[in-house]
Parts: C-alpha cells; sequence; structure tokens
C-alpha cells in the first residue's frame, strides 16, 4: 500500500497545514498518509474506499482521514475535491 509522506505535501516547515485542489480527482487505490486529512467534496460523485466498507461521496460530503487510515476512491464520476492536510 502506497503511504504519502509529510515531506511531500508540507514545504513550509513552519506551517503544519496543506491545501490542495483537485479539480478532476480519478480512482485512487488503498493509501495512508502520515498525516491527518479533511477532504471537501466540491463537484461530481464516487465511492470512498476505506478498511470498512465502500461509501458513497457527492458534492458538499466532509469527511476526516486520520494519519496511517487506509482509504481511497473508485467508481469517479466528474469528482473534485479540496484536500485540507495538517499534522495534528
Amino acid at each position: 500500500m502506497h503511504r504519502l509522506r509529510v515531506a511531500d505535501y508540507f514545504f513550509v516547515p513552519e506551517l503544519p497545514v496543506s491545501v490542495f485542489s483537485m479539480p478532476a480527482q480519478g480512482a485512487m487505490g488503498l493509501h495512508r498518509h502520515e498525516f491527518a486529512e479533511l477532504t471537501i467534496i466540491t463537484g461530481g460523485t464516487a465511492s470512498h474506499v476505506t478498511a470498512q466498507g465502500r461509501y458513497p461521496i457527492t458534492a458538499g460530503d466532509v469527511f476526516f482521514i486520520p494519519p496511517e487510515h487506509p482509504h481511497g476512491f473508485a467508481d469517479t464520476r466528474g469528482l473534485s475535491l479540496s484536500n485540507v492536510l495538517f499534522l495534528p
């Protein structure tokens, strides 16, 4: 399973927050990260895949992923989102 690392997403050492806009998020297999993630779905639909199952997501949904918890996206249809990444 792919692991996203702090060094690849946090570019200012004094600032423990990074924000990324993904206007065209495709399917993404299970992965985990060293940091926490707050995801805001801004458009489209998909299935959010976690260890507990698959859940439909759509514009307006917001969810939190703690560090090291595997998740991914499947069945993406016009999915766009913003990720607020932070070091708890």
